[in-house]
């Protein structure tokens, strides 16, 4: 009935989020080893212009993006009742991903970077004031 297909249709669509992540990564790093950029830039050109091509690490930002959604979704999930531990995990994946960013430098423009390095920060100082907030006393 009803129950099974939508219990079938949630199991396989949580199967797609989970999966789509490393899906991507492997198929962006098969696909950069020894990739022409010109075939690049014709195929994904739109979704790729704002990073350097040359750097693997640029090309698979989407897929260290979209993993970070996921683990954001996921806390908003379950962890519902610990507004702290959401704040503290968030705040740790901005960190990170302002390491990566900082390492990597992805951006082909370096206004489009400093601009992205400072929308991050400034989460990332959300989410600590959001679990010192959260503090009981």
């Amino acid at each position: 009935g009803f129950g099974t297909s939508s219990l079938s249709m949630s199991i396989f669509f949580t199967i797609v989020i989970i999966g789509l992540p490393f899906v991507l990564l492997s198929v962006i790093s098969k696909r950069s080893k020894g990739v022409n950029l010109d075939t690049l830039n014709k195929r994904w050109g739109t979704v790729f212009e704002e990073f350097r091509p040359e750097s693997a690490n640029s090309i698979n930002y989407y897929t260290i993006f979209i993993f970070r959604r996921l683990v954001y979704s996921s806390t908003l999930i379950f962890l519902r009742d610990y507004p702290q531990a959401q704040a503290s995990i968030w705040n740790c994946l901005t960190l990170l991903h302002v390491a990566y960013l900082m390492s990597c430098r992805p951006y082909a423009n370096q206004k489009t970077g400093n601009v992205n390095y400072s929308s991050e920060a400034m989460s990332s100082g959300l989410f600590l004031i959001t679990a010192l907030f959260c503090l009981d006393d």
